[in-house]
């Protein structure tokens, strides 16, 4: 199995979590964006987010660590406590059972990528 070096939460469609949205006095919260073919990190394509939200998603965790800031907007955006849990122990390894770390209100999409920005397919 690939390693897992990132975790992305791509929003329901229309964001209406606010995932992606701008914070106050302008903040944004780490997005990477899909290029067609790979995820690219928000540093690179952060002015891809105003014209392509549906091509982005919140970085929960990248280059095989988690990112407190995407994990802390996800909580206070969809009042997700357990995303912070759920980031560690997939970087630790995905699970066979993959509905054993997933909650039902989940408030978007978890993609998997690995170094090279490729989606990882679970099992």
């Amino acid at each position: 199995m690939t390693d897992i070096k990132g975790i992305l939460l791509i929003p329901e469609e229309g964001d209406p979590h606010g995932l992606l949205k701008e914070g106050s006095c302008g903040a944004r919260p780490p997005i990477a964006c899909w290029d067609g073919e790979r995820w690219k990190s928000w540093t690179d394509n952060a002015s891809w987010w105003p014209l392509f939200p549906d091509l982005c998603a919140l970085v929960l965790a990248w280059e095989g660590k988690p990112i407190k800031e995407g994990i802390d907007w996800g909580h206070r955006a969809a009042s997700c406590a357990w995303l912070g849990y759920l980031v560690g122990c997939a970087l630790g390894r995905w699970p066979d059972d993959v509905n054993g770390l997933l909650d039902p209100d989940l408030p978007g999409t978890l993609v998997l990528i690995d170094a090279e920005g490729r989606e990882i397919k679970n099992k």
